[in-house]
């Protein structure tokens, strides 16, 4: 529907010809003033097919608007009065309180001067349709808030259940669940960083790694100092890209401080995270003695990192020598939206 700034004053014939242009319900109308020239009222000269059932407003052709709804808003009577008096189209939505509906609505002077035409579409419905759909959605968010709280809680269960079999299992049989304990706090990390996240289907990776790094640097407990640092360029990834990524990387730092640094030296471990050509590249490097032949190929660790690039679609490679090892994965990262 368009309105021109000025339309020109309609006989029947016009009226009819306005009727067949315009895709809402319209109605020509006068501006009623005081003896001040401040609009008080307006007067509807012409309604439009439609124009009742659209406004709510019955038997008002020929009519004030104050006669037919005396609780009309006065912000009502303001806006036409601009229109009219001061010969300006406006386009504007606002709810009346004495009809109970939201209107769109677009108004344009005509000639002669006072004389406007206004066109309305009811949006009472959408209105509702968008607030249940908020409200809906406000309450799945508090459901996925409450769930992963209890998912926290039952990860913390977990790992405390762990904690005291690993003090009471001959210290041979400790390390492999400590491991244990190291995967499932790699996932309780994420779920608290998704619990104050603003949407639960991403997560930024360099927060999220970052926080996982600190915490296995805070858990070592080697009998010599090994330093673990981390470089991580900003990227977001979906969540069931994030999950495998942080288990690969778990993963990869337990083997390097495991086997680099068995002798008891001291070291460092590095951890980078970078985005290039399209493709995702996370890679965890030591400073050690190298991987010894057959180390990096046994054990469940192993089937896991395998299980989880391929969770990612990627590619893991391994680089060792005297001077350290260097663990790559490179996957395509995937749009959080897809």
């Amino acid at each position: 529907m368009h309105f021109e700034r000025h339309i020109m004053a309609t006989d029947d014939g016009g009226f009819e010809l306005l009727g067949a242009i315009l895709d809402w319900p319209f109605a020509i109308c006068s501006i009623i003033t005081d003896a001040d020239g401040a609009p008080v009222d307006v007067h509807v000269h012409r309604v439009s097919g439609g124009f009742e059932e659209a406004t709510g407003l019955r038997d008002v052709q020929g009519r004030t608007v104050r006669e037919v709804l005396p609780a009309i808003e006065q912000t009502w009577i303001d806006h036409y009065g601009r229109v009219a008096l001061d010969r300006v189209p406006l386009r504007f939505t606002e709810h009346s309180a004495a009809l109970g509906r939201y209107y769109e609505v677009r108004a344009a002077p005509m000639e002669p001067a006072g004389r406007f035409i206004v066109a309305f579409r009811d949006l009472t419905e959408a209105r509702r349709l968008e607030a249940e759909q908020a409200q809906a959605l406000d309450h799945a968010q508090h459901l996925l808030k409450e769930l992963g709280h209890r998912v926290m809680n039952s990860f913390a269960a977990i790992s405390a259940i762990l904690s005291m079999e690993a003090r009471a299992t001959p210290r041979e049989g400790r390390p492999a669940l400590e491991r244990v304990q190291g995967r499932v706090q790699a996932l309780a990390a994420l779920y608290r960083r998704l619990d104050g996240a603003s949407q639960a289907d991403r997560v930024e990776m360099s927060d999220y790694l970052g926080g996982l790094v600190a915490s296995f640097r805070d858990s070592l407990a080697a009998p010599a100092p090994v330093t673990v640092t981390a470089d991580l360029a900003p990227i977001t990834l979906p969540t069931q890209m994030a999950v495998p990524l942080a288990l690969v990387v778990n993963e990869l730092l337990t083997n390097a401080v495991k086997h680099a640094f068995a002798d008891g030296r001291s070291g460092a471990v590095r951890v980078a995270l970078s985005v290039a050509e399209g493709q995702c590249r996370v890679s965890v490097a030591d400073d050690g003695h190298g991987v010894i032949e057959g180390q990096e190929g046994a054990g469940v660790g192993r089937i896991l990192i395998q299980a989880f690039v391929g969770e990612l679609g990627g590619e893991i490679s391994t680089r060792t020598g005297p001077d350290g090892t260097e663990v790559t994965v490179e996957f395509t990262p995937r749009s959080p939206d897809l």
